[in-house]
């Protein structure tokens, strides 16, 4: 994994940009999950890319409050289906109000999935 952040908050623009470039891992095993990945400032959703380098359909979860996620146990508030080999881009122009923001990726759209994908998955948001 490895997990950068931009923030812009000091500038003129009051956006993060948060990308992970191998979500939850990659070569399979037990998903990995990044837990507020602003650091504790709430804020709003806006915007979020995912590629899937897999040959499978994998799920991006995203928690919106979630001060601790047990990937297999907690709910996630956002599930995006990302196409094998595919990639999504999902905008809310008005976007959707967090508190804590967390994400993982798995195998399996249910809520006990816990299987990390095989192959990397790469993932871009943009938060204020």
């Amino acid at each position: 994994m490895a997990l950068t952040i931009a923030d812009f908050d000091d500038t003129i623009l009051p956006y993060n940009i948060i990308k992970e470039t191998a979500l939850s891992g990659s070569g399979g095993g037990t998903a990995t999950s990044h837990i507020d990945v602003t650091q504790g400032e709430s804020g709003k959703l806006y915007y979020i890319s995912a590629q899937n380098a897999d040959n499978a359909q994998r799920y991006l979860k995203i928690a919106m409050t979630a001060t601790t996620v047990v990937v297999g146990t907690t709910n996630a508030d956002i599930v995006v289906p990302i196409p094998a080999g595919g990639d999504i881009q999902w905008s809310m122009p008005e976007g959707i109000d967090f508190t804590v923001l967390s994400m993982w990726c798995v195998t399996s759209e249910a809520v006990g999935g816990t299987a990390a994908p095989s192959a990397a998955v790469a993932v871009t948001l943009l938060t204020d």
